[in-house]
């Protein structure tokens, strides 16, 4: 290959650092640097790169996809590398996985169903070496892709408002169960819902529609209770807490995977911490992640690079349900009583008072002046939308926007599963 030996010619007249950081600034030089690093035939380091172009570059790039599903196979990850190449298919796009990369992937049991769907496609082959393929047409009135996530200090500052009313609605077809949990990856364009009570993660193509499993409780070691998941697209994890109650004691695990693919990275368990029951997750940009405590009414922490969950505050805040920490100062935390704007260095919680109670909530979003509720109630799951005031310590108004039973946000934009078979998306604007 005329492009493998150019770049084999570049590593052999320059000095490349063999501990060089994976970082890069832009999709072009991230896929340069990830070249480089596969003609030395360093295929960890291939890896990274190819998921950082994938990162920077535009949502489901054929290009940056076949890249990185070489590099998946290259570097010992052939689960990895097939689901991608199913992913492709899915897209229709083309991908010649007959060379010695694809050896190992082609011996996995789900290999035939890849291949067959490659082999029925009459598209032009598409390599990571050529010019990016036109996506697949999508299918009418799905919600437009949202940018990868903006720092979450940034859009506080913005103040941004969200407009008056949700927008268009995508379709897809899953069990009634599997919509208590809700979030959307924008680089490669699919939904994550969850069944919790089966103890499962499932995708959903925005492009296809289709509905694919992602990972079970079997394949990930999830306890009886899959509670809540987080994305953190910065760094391309999927965050998941689940529980369990034995002999009266209550146990969770936070576990860490691939967001890709699913494939388990690591997890933690809160063992010198006593009983301890995770009800929800939240990342913020440096890439700690915090969970939310109901046995023993506090926030916990995992710093970025650290194996061990740690104590934040011992929140005022009586059987909490749900939260969304802004930052390393401020949570706002759902409770029996209400919503309350928690300062994390000392636990005091303020409550925001409303004219009629917000209990009974299930999950939380707050961005800009805006915290979004997911309100349970006898009539069913709604979406409420909280204006605060200026000082963010009261409420100026509390309006209910839709019928929902799951939220999950992407950016400036906040999705919801409004029936089943059905996610709107309400978008904030300066």
């Amino acid at each position: 290959m005329v492009l493998f030996f150019a770049f084999t010619w570049l590593v052999a007249s320059l000095s490349v650092p063999q501990a060089a950081s994976p970082e890069c600034a832009t999709r072009d030089t991230c896929r340069a640097q990830a070249l480089i690093a596969e003609a030395a035939g360093d295929f960890e380091r291939f890896h990274d790169l190819s998921w950082r172009a994938v990162q920077k570059g535009k949502g489901n790039d054929p290009e940056l996809m076949v890249m990185l599903a070489r590099a998946m196979a290259l570097s010992g990850r052939p689960g990895d590398a097939i689901v991608m190449l199913s992913r492709l298919a899915d897209m229709g796009v083309k991908v010649d996985a007959s060379g010695e990369e694809f050896r190992v992937v082609r011996t996995l049991k789900e290999w035939p169903d890849v291949e067959a769907k490659l082999a029925a496609l009459n598209s032009p082959v598409v390599t990571d070496a050529a010019p990016p393929a036109a996506p697949a047409a999508a299918p009418p009135s799905p919600p437009a892709a949202s940018a990868p996530p903006e720092p979450r200090s940034a859009a506080r500052e913005s103040r941004t408002e969200a407009t008056a009313a949700p927008e268009s609605g995508f379709s897809f077809s899953a069990p009634d169960t599997a919509t208590s949990g809700l979030a959307y990856d924008a680089v490669s364009r699919r939904f994550l819902v969850s069944d919790r009570h089966a103890g499962k993660l499932m995708v959903i193509d925005e492009v296809s529609h289709h509905v694919v499993p992602l990972v079970s409780a079997a394949g990930a070691g999830f306890y009886n209770d899959v509670a809540a998941f987080r994305i953190d697209a910065r760094r391309g994890d999927l965050w998941v807490v689940s529980s369990q109650t034995q002999d009266d004691h209550d146990e969770s695990v936070l576990h860490k995977l691939q967001l890709v693919s699913g494939r388990p990275i690591f997890e933690v368990k809160p063992e010198s911490l006593g009983d301890v029951r995770l009800v929800d997750v939240s990342v913020d940009d440096s890439g700690t992640v915090y969970a939310l405590d109901a046995a023993g009414d506090r926030i916990l922490r995992l710093r970025a690079g650290s194996r061990a969950l740690e104590l934040v505050a011992a929140i005022k805040v009586d059987g909490p349900t749900a939260f969304d920490v802004i930052d390393e100062r401020t949570a706002f935390v759902a409770g029996s009583a209400g919503v309350s704007r928690v300062d994390l260095a000392s636990g005091k919680a303020t409550l925001l008072d409303a004219k009629d109670p917000l209990t009974g909530v299930t999950a939380v979003d707050a961005h800009g002046r805006s915290v979004y509720l997911l309100q349970q109630s006898s009539e069913g799951g709604h979406l409420v939308r909280c204006k605060l005031d200026r000082n963010e310590r009261g409420l100026t108004s509390v309006t209910t926007v839709d019928v929902a039973t799951a939220i999950g946000r992407s950016g400036d934009r906040l999705y919801y599963v409004a029936a089943p078979g059905t996610i709107k998306s309400i978008r904030e604007r300066p």
